[in-house]
């Protein structure tokens, strides 16, 4: 399931709390992770990819 709220919200009405517990667990692994991704990316450099500025190959048509 991709909402884990969704999930545990589903699962604790219809089933145990056990249930419950996989969409809690990810719900926090999906907080950590993304914001420790974010934050990796976000040290890393931007590169330019804006080809006009790329040197043209010999023999190369546009």
């Amino acid at each position: 399931m991709q909402n884990s709220g969704l999930s545990v919200a589903l699962a604790i009405k219809h089933f145990t709390a056990a249930a419950a517990l996989p969409g809690a667990i990810f719900s926090i692994w999906h907080n950590l992770s993304g914001a420790f991704l974010a934050g990796h990316w976000a040290k890393e450099p931007v590169h330019d990819t804006d080809k006009s500025e790329m040197p043209r190959i010999s023999g190369h048509i546009n």
